[in-house]
């Protein structure tokens, strides 16, 4: 049986610091999925709080995990206030 190609999506913003543990069990969670073809696509919005440098340590070696690292947040001021 073919199994259709899965991307999982976790968008994060300075997750490391406001989610109190819960950004590396997201990642984990993510990653021991039982599906056998799917992607984590893991975006960081900028985030000022190593977030990124977490993750690579972390999870960056596994072939399924992809970083999309943006540079300025696409949050409008608008929606911050």
């Amino acid at each position: 049986m073919d199994y259709p190609l899965v991307s999982v999506i976790i968008l994060n913003y300075n997750g490391l610091k406001n989610l109190n543990g819960i950004l590396e069990e997201c990642v984990k969670s993510a990653l021991n999925t039982e599906y056998p073809n799917f992607e984590l696509l893991f975006v960081d919005n900028a985030s000022t709080d190593r977030s990124i440098e977490f993750v690579k340590k972390n999870f960056g070696r596994n072939p399924i995990l992809r970083i999309i690292q943006n540079e300025k947040t696409s949050v409008s001021p608008e929606a911050s206030t």
